[in-house]
């Protein structure tokens, strides 16, 4: 708090901002609107806007709905929209305030997998927020938090098996409404807040792929999303090709299952591609540390996968 002050009282007399993190960015700017220094909650919303990622951007985005900033709220809500198959199964979720919610259960653009999240998150996020507000956790005082929202979930998507998942009072409270999301895809921008598992080349082991080429077995000890993989061929004996392949939805990998990539190629097509060697198997992730493992030695082609 003292450091806060400082960088305040720094900033009205010298002009001098400084900042380190988003944690001392939303600080600062929470003392900035307090304070009413406008120029300073300004120049505070420019720099959070440069520093959103999917561990913070919850955090990030209440505090610019509470201080009146449209430019970062726009920007935090479109992550979140983009990305949220994974920022509404996280507990930053919870510190939202509700008109945060609202906008983010109202929207079509939001992208999951199943409206069944939609609910579990405000069950979890109810119960936080009877606890703001002083109020016991009781299934009432849930309940009349959630209410205010059930008109905007898209039930039409659910299938009868999300549906019998729910509670009856919350399913008695929701009707059809002929509301639809997007469909659960990979957006470009997520591959702005992706991180790659990075694998090493040898060039002198090639394979052929002919119509199927087992590429890669491996785990993970954290579950994450696949979005993508890079990989590398040579069509025809030609030059080498590193090929960014988008997967049509991510795909959720659970922690412990094994998981095998195949390559698939036309028939009569002469393809090969590299022996590929993965070195260095930790990788840091927006939920934390993940590391992979890969089983058995034909490991063939895969430069990279691309996780959230």
């Amino acid at each position: 708090m003292l450091n806060v002050f400082g960088n305040n009282q720094r900033y009205i007399y010298c002009g001098e901002l400084e900042v380190e993190n988003w944690n001392e960015g939303i600080d600062l700017l929470e003392a900035a609107y307090k304070y009413e220094v406008e120029d300073l909650v300004q120049k505070c919303g420019r720099f959070l806007e440069d520093v959103i990622s999917l561990s913070n951007v919850c955090y990030i985005y209440d505090k610019a709905s509470t201080c009146s900033l449209p430019v970062l709220q726009h920007k935090c809500l479109k992550l979140i929209l983009d990305a949220g198959f994974v920022v509404l199964r996280s507990e930053a979720f919870e510190v939202l305030n509700k008109d945060c919610v609202m906008d983010i259960v109202t929207s079509s653009d939001l992208n999951i997998d199943s409206e069944l999240i939609v609910f579990e998150t405000l069950f979890r996020w109810a119960r936080i927020e009877c606890c703001r507000t002083g109020l016991a956790i009781t299934e009432a005082n849930i309940l009349n938090q959630i209410k205010p929202f059930l008109q905007h979930v898209c039930i039409d998507d659910m299938s009868d098996a999300d549906k019998s998942a729910l509670p009856p009072t919350i399913l008695s409270c929701v009707k059809p409404n002929n509301r639809n999301r997007i469909g659960f895809s990979v957006s470009t921008s997520l591959f702005l807040h992706s991180k790659s598992l990075e694998l090493d080349i040898n060039q002198n082991r090639l394979d052929f792929i002919g119509e199927h080429l087992s590429c890669l077995r491996f785990s993970i000890d954290f579950p994450v999303h696949l979005v993508g993989l890079l990989q590398r061929t040579q069509i025809n004996q030609r030059v080498w090709h590193d090929v960014e392949i988008v997967l049509r939805q991510p795909a959720f990998l659970k922690a412990g299952d094994i998981y095998h990539l195949y390559a698939a190629m036309d028939v009569g097509t002469d393809a090969q591609c590299p022996q590929t060697i993965l070195f260095n198997n930790v990788l840091h992730t927006a939920s934390g540390y993940v590391n992979f493992t890969a089983h058995g030695d034909e490991t063939w082609g895969i430069r990279s996968l691309i996780v959230i």
